[in-house]
This record gives structure tokens, C-alpha cells and sequence, in this order.
């Protein structure tokens, strides 16, 4: 059984000093552990999709898959998460300008390359219909093999980052849920009518 490297991170660090098992037993994040591992992957329900939509952007993602409202980040304009029924997700944020997209990619890239030992890694330069910057990382987390793929491009000054977390052997469940969102995400016409921006950071 597959746990989210977000919710080992988070139990290790509440229940260090209570001993693991009466901390998770007692902390709201160990009840979150103990849902997560009873969380078992199914085939992804791309014939019953959901749909996501806001005045930039549309998308589609399985009928039992999760959008996380409950992130303390969610914000569909500028952060989500969409979980699989097991423990693979999908990561989207935006940034409400046009941002170095070689940057963007390496600043997932880096965090995920130091989960593994010599991964394997690739480029692309497509999502969808979107063109821009790609980096596959290819490795083993924790003994499971997993494939990260993080892409960055921008359209209309509006600078996507998505993040695809898979775990390989339910490869064959998941990645019809990850083609159904990639293919429908589009951003829509109102997109060239932006949103006031938001100040680009200052480099330090």
C-alpha cells in the first residue's frame, strides 16, 4: 500500500516526540494516515468525468477522482491538487505573468530528483496543445518506481506549471485519468481578457 510522501513527511514530524503509533492515533494527521492507507487505486472513470472551470481555463479529470478543496493553498486560479483514488495526483498552479519556464520546471524538478537514487531523465515540450518546457524524472521512491513529469508553458501571460506523480505499477489504472486531463485542458477565450496580474518577484 502506496502513502503520499506529504503524509509520511507530515505524521513523522507530529508523532516523533508522542512515539508513531499513539501519535497517530491521537492527531488529526493520523487520521489522515490511516485513511490514506486504506486508499486502494481503481481504473480511472474517464466516461463520467467532472469538470473544472473558471474564467481562464477549463479542464476535465475523472468522475472518482478528488479535486482537494480541504489544501490550505487550494485556490482553483491559482492552485490545486486532483488525487487519484489511490495515491498518484496531479499538481496545477499558475503564475499570472509570463515566467522563465526553465525555471519553472526546475524548481518542481529538483525537489522530486532528490527522492531518487540516479534517476533517468527526459525532455518534452508538450501538454496538450500547450507548447513549452518538460522534464520526465524516472526513479525509485521509497522501493515503488515512479515517474514524475513536470511541465511549464505559457499562453496570454499566463504561465501554467502541472505536475504528474505515478506511481508505475498503476500505470495502467491512473494514466487514462492523466491523458483525460491533459487533453482537456484548454484555456478558453475569456483568457485574453486577464485577470489584474499579479507583481512578478523580484529577483534576489
Amino acid at each position: 500500500m502506496k502513502v503520499p510522501i506529504w503524509v509520511c513527511i507530515l505524521v513523522g514530524i507530529v508523532c516523533g516526540a508522542l512515539g508513531f503509533f499513539g501519535g497517530v492515533v491521537t492527531s488529526e494527521v493520523g487520521r489522515n494516515f490511516f485513511a490514506e492507507i486504506s486508499r486502494v487505486e481503481s481504473p480511472a472513470e474517464v466516461a463520467n468525468p467532472q469538470t473544472l472551470k473558471t474564467d481562464f481555463y477549463e479542464l476535465k479529470y475523472p468522475g472518482n477522482w478528488n479535486l482537494d478543496e480541504d489544501d490550505p493553498d487550494f485556490d482553483k486560479e491559482n492552485f490545486f491538487l486532483i488525487e487519484s483514488s489511490g495515491s498518484n495526483f496531479v499538481l496545477v498552479a499558475f503564475d499570472h505573468y509570463e515566467s522563465d519556464l526553465d525555471e519553472g520546471v526546475e524548481l518542481y524538478a529538483e525537489e522530486y530528483e532528490d527522492m531518487m537514487r540516479n534517476p533517468e531523465i527526459t525532455e518534452f515540450t508538450k501538454y496538450g496543445n500547450l507548447e513549452g518546457k518538460g522534464k520526465r524524472i524516472e526513479g525509485k521512491v521509497y522501493g515503488n518506481k515512479t515517474r514524475v513529469d513536470i511541465f511549464c508553458g505559457s499562453v496570454n501571460g499566463i504561465t501554467v506549471s502541472v505536475v504528474e506523480w505515478l506511481y508505475l505499477d498503476e500505470e495502467k489504472d491512473v494514466l487514462p485519468g492523466f491523458e483525460l486531463i491533459e487533453s482537456s485542458f484548454v484555456f478558453t477565450e475569456e483568457s485574453d481578457l486577464k485577470k489584474p496580474a499579479k507583481p512578478k518577484p523580484d529577483k534576489e
